[in-house]
């Protein structure tokens, strides 16, 4: 003790210097000792180029496992206590003893060594006597702590009843229950600071209108009060005067609106689909309607007679596959390709929505309303407790948080940290929240108010879409180079066959009845024309197939 006293006061040592330090210090001593007996009993060191080194150039102590030898055999009593090694060159053991400094005395606790433990009696008598000196439930003397207190602290002392901590709380009109809210949860979160704190509420304001924040914070660093308690959100400006506490509350802006009474509509079926989605969905049912009877119309009864008929068969049949009722039957394969492949975003648009709109416009800017209003979460959530014909419309933006001001370098900021996190954890700290803001039914988060984002978009099913239409007009240019080779044998046949084939093939494709002949033979059954490939000894296959 008294080497340690005469390093403290020569002021080789700080607060800072621990145990580890000691070590350091006692190593330092070890390798100085050792080369000081190294020269006086080998003379100068010498150093060489280490041939079996693959850095060559590095130059090797050539007294190595001399010096080695030297520290081995190295015993005397350092900072640490006793420095000597065993036969593996390891540190022996170490018996230390527990010592109580009160003031310039010390006192002697106790004694701890890696073989015995903590223990009362040294570990020498206890090895002596085989540990059978040893008994459960010892105990060690009296601790004296700062103070001459003997019962153990809580830790700092950062107030005393006579001198209790200032805390400032502002003091608003509007949003008075945060006032509350913030006030319990300060109560709660200072139970488990490990000490006491005596406090004190100071009220900030003068009640008719809402104070400063700026200037509630800039009173904490100018120690007019030592902490403040309330919605104080933290921000860059506050952080370089005060230090805040973990986040209790996170907030961020948010846009408040009036929702549309989407319950009270007649129009309320439409709500899933943005317009855009609505009209493509309608422009796929008429193509895949005009595709599936070109397919099927030479081929299936169903799709077959008056031009009226045939319009309403294959709107009806397109329709219908919304609701899988179709009573006609799909027979060519090229049909069957694109129904399947139809049916797909069919299905997928029954998606349920997860919340319906409950609310209500009552008023808008131009019966002395507005629009939107735009504030922080935590005052928007209030309000909606209370109200059911408004929501939140969009994302948040700006995320923030309140904290607890105190002055620069408390340990209080710390700690209150930690026992916000740890209230957090437990779920303790939503619960006080629910306490003062949520109603059973009127919590923001069981309503989910999000008019927009829930809507189903274009882009949500594009993939769907376009795959549906790829497979459609794969099936249709099938069909319709089918149809045109078959068309041309089949008015070749009925020409003059006296005739040149280059000049009947080009009158057959670009005469002036071409088209109109191409579509009569089109409104051909194909089993007329087969039977009729049949008569003159050219039998074809079936287009559609």
């Amino acid at each position: 003790m008294s080497r340690l006293r005469n390093m403290q006061k020569k002021d080789f040592m700080n607060s800072n210097f621990n145990v580890y330090g000691l070590y350091a210090y006692d190593t330092i001593w070890v390798i100085a000792r050792s080369i000081d007996r190294f020269l006086k009993e080998h003379g100068n060191m010498s150093f060489s180029l280490g041939a079996n080194l693959q850095l060559r150039n590095v130059k090797v102590f050539d007294g190595g496992g001399l010096l080695l030898d030297i520290i081995s055999k190295t015993n005397f009593t350092g900072l640490t206590g006793q420095v000597k090694f065993d036969a593996d060159n390891n540190l022996m053991n170490i018996d230390y003893e527990i010592i109580n400094v009160v003031g310039e005395t010390t006192f002697k606790v106790g004694y701890w060594s890696n073989d015995t433990g903590l223990s009362v009696q040294s570990p020498e008598s206890l090895k002596r006597n085989k540990f059978v000196s040893t008994v459960r439930g010892q105990k060690l003397d009296i601790i004296t702590w700062p103070g001459g207190e003997v019962e153990k602290p809580r830790g700092w002392v950062v107030a005393t009843a006579e001198k209790p901590l200032r805390i400032g709380v502002p003091k608003t009109v509007s949003f008075t229950e945060f006032e509350d809210f913030c006030i319990d949860l300060f109560n709660e979160v200072l139970k488990m600071v490990p000490y006491e704190v005596p406090f004190r509420f100071e009220p900030f304001g003068d009640g008719l209108n809402n104070p400063s924040y700026d200037e509630l914070v800039r009173m904490v660093a100018d120690d007019i009060f030592d902490a403040a308690v309330g919605d104080i959100a933290i921000v860059t400006n506050r952080t370089k005067v005060v230090d805040f506490t973990q986040p209790f509350v996170a907030t961020g802006l948010v846009v408040l609106a009036p929702i549309e009474n989407s319950i009270s509509s007649g129009w309320v079926f439409l709500k899933p689909f943005t317009l855009e989605m609505w009209c493509v969905t309608a422009a796929s049912f008429v193509i895949i309607a005009v595709v599936i009877w070109m397919l099927e119309h030479r081929v299936n009864d169903d799709f077959r007679g008056p031009p009226r008929r045939q319009m309403q068969k294959m709107f009806l049949f397109s329709f219908s596959t919304l609701f899988k009722a179709n009573r006609e039957k799909v027979v060519s394969t090229l049909g069957k390709f694109v129904m399947v492949s139809r049916h797909t975003p069919v299905e997928a648009r029954f998606i349920r929505l997860p919340e319906e709109y409950e609310s209500a416009l009552r008023r808008g800017p131009t019966n002395g309303g507005v629009a939107a209003i735009v504030d922080e979460i935590p005052y928007v959530e209030l309000f909606l407790s209370k109200q059911s014909d408004f929501g939140i419309v969009g994302q948040t933006f700006t995320r923030s948080g309140w904290g607890f001001a105190f002055q620069k370098g408390s340990p209080l900021a710390a700690d209150m940290s930690t026992a916000i996190l740890n209230l957090a954890e437990s779920g303790q700290l939503e619960k006080i929240h629910d306490k003062w803001f949520c109603k059973p039914g009127s919590c923001p988060e069981e309503r989910m108010r999000k008019s927009e984002d829930n809507r189903l978009h274009l882009r949500s099913f594009l993939a769907l879409y376009s795959f549906c239409g790829i497979f459609a007009l794969t099936a249709f240019f099938i069909f319709l180079i089918r149809a045109v080779r078959q068309y041309i044998k089949y008015a070749t046949k009925q020409m003059d066959p006296s005739a040149s084939s280059l000049s009947m093939s080009s009158n057959i494709v670009f005469g002036q009845a071409a088209v109109r002949n191409f579509l009569k033979f089109f409104d051909e059954k194909e089993e007329a024309v087969k039977g009729f490939f049949a008569q003159h000894g050219n039998p074809t296959t079936q287009v559609s197939q």
